[in-house]
């Protein structure tokens, strides 16, 4: 059995797996108590302290930060019988007992370890592959895995682009390791949440069938989570269907604006969104004079809409009203207008349409005031569109959680 368990920092997620692993030596105590009495006719004490459980540790003490890291996870497991097996790097030469309790801590140390570790040329590359690989090996070996690791996708940045590698590596590992995983938690403030349970062959089939009806629902679905959660593959097999194998994928990384209006699938709505900002403040790249065409076209279009002084209401998820003066010489109004119509154009054009829009709400509040201008109006189109859409999925690790529009 392995277990996956994600959070942010401080999240509480050592002290749940830890809880995980107690619970299973009580287990196999119980189990162990009730075949001595049927093999003997008596109970037999199970002496757990010659079968202690396996704490893979993944942090290298570069200074005194990490060390007193280490000392408080040590202090934890305290009288908890565990055997400490050091494993930075390399997880695969890792000597796990056979049928043990293992507890990996933490996929995100040993996925930068790996990254940057310098007896490699390029360590980089690869790297994804040898840390599921020492996964999987562990897992042959173990009876009961439960692996730790970070949230780290839950912010806008901005990030240098090695960081943003890093980013990608741990994303890319945890989804995997997700769906590889019986169990999945997401710890929130020491408090774990399911996101997945392995189930019964006959639950997989009839989820399937309800799956099927769900699809057949006419509708914008909109696919939220962090950075690298699996969002774009989860959207892009969501808009295949039996009618329609083959369909066409707008990208906000590098497709035209336009191209949202017409693609079963649209990705990264985010980066859409902040073309139109950079646009409209005139902050785009050259390469970028299409962006400026049509945001000047959507303007054009405002302007004709509202030659008098009017109040605007200013739509927000639960359609309420915020008045707004449209002569005001405030930027972020005429921005927050453009970025509204561009979405009812996806809405009136593109009805049935699969939506990626990355939260960029988390962490700290940017310094940068289009960088904040950004992540508000990212946040406002999420609830502007799921409040229009008949399915709305957040996605931890590639495992989408249904916030509306039934079972996923």
């Amino acid at each position: 059995m392995m277990i996956l368990i994600n959070g942010g920092s401080s999240s509480g997620k050592s002290a749940f797996a830890e809880t995980l692993i107690v619970e299973q030596v009580k287990k196999e105590e119980v189990m162990a108590e009730a075949a001595g009495k049927s093999m003997r006719g008596g109970a037999r004490k199970t002496d757990l302290r010659h079968q202690p459980s396996c704490y893979l540790a993944t942090m290298i003490a570069w200074d005194e930060e990490c060390r007193e890291r280490i000392r408080k996870h040590r202090k934890m497991r305290e009288k908890k019988n565990f055997m400490t097996i050091e494993c930075p790097v390399d997880l695969l030469k890792a000597e796990v007992p056979a049928r043990s309790r293992c507890l990996l801590e933490c996929v995100s140390n040993l996925a930068a370890n790996e990254m940057y570790r310098r007896d490699m040329e390029d360590p980089e590359n690869g790297a994804m592959e040898r840390i599921l690989e020492g996964i999987r090996m562990i897992r042959k070996n173990a009876d009961f895995l439960v692996v730790v690791t970070n949230d780290v996708s839950g912010d806008q940045g901005p990030y240098s682009e090695e960081t943003e590698a890093y980013r990608k590596l741990l994303g890319g590992i945890n989804c995997a390791l997700a769906g590889e995983s019986d169990e999945v938690y997401e710890v929130i403030c020491g408090e774990p949440v399911m996101v997945k349970k392995k189930k019964r062959e006959d639950t997989e089939v009839e989820e399937r069938r309800t799956d099927r009806s769900v699809d057949r629902q006419r509708g914008i679905r909109l696919f939220v989570g962090g950075a690298y959660q699996g969002k774009s593959n989860l959207a892009m097999r969501e808009a295949v269907t039996e009618e329609n194998r083959f369909i066409l994928v707008a990208d906000g990384e590098q497709s035209p604006l336009e191209d949202a209006f017409d693609s079963e699938a649209v990705l990264n709505l985010h980066i859409y969104i902040r073309r139109l900002i950079d646009t409209v403040l005139g902050e785009y790249d050259a390469k970028r004079e299409d962006d400026r065409v049509f945001c000047d076209s959507i303007r054009s279009e405002i302007n004709e809409r509202t030659e008098a002084v009017r109040d605007p209401a200013e739509r927000t998820s639960a359609g309420e009203t915020k008045m707004v003066r449209v002569q005001t010489k405030d930027i972020e109004i005429r921005i927050e207008e453009v970025m509204y119509r561009y979405l009812d154009m996806i809405l009136e054009k593109n009805p049935n349409a699969v939506i990626t829009c990355d939260e960029i709400g988390c962490g700290i509040v940017p310094i940068d005031k289009t960088d904040r201008l950004w992540r508000e109006m990212s946040g406002d189109a999420c609830q502007y569109l799921a409040a229009r859409a008949v399915k709305v999925c957040r996605v931890v690790c590639g495992i989408p959680m249904a916030l509306k529009g039934g079972e996923t």
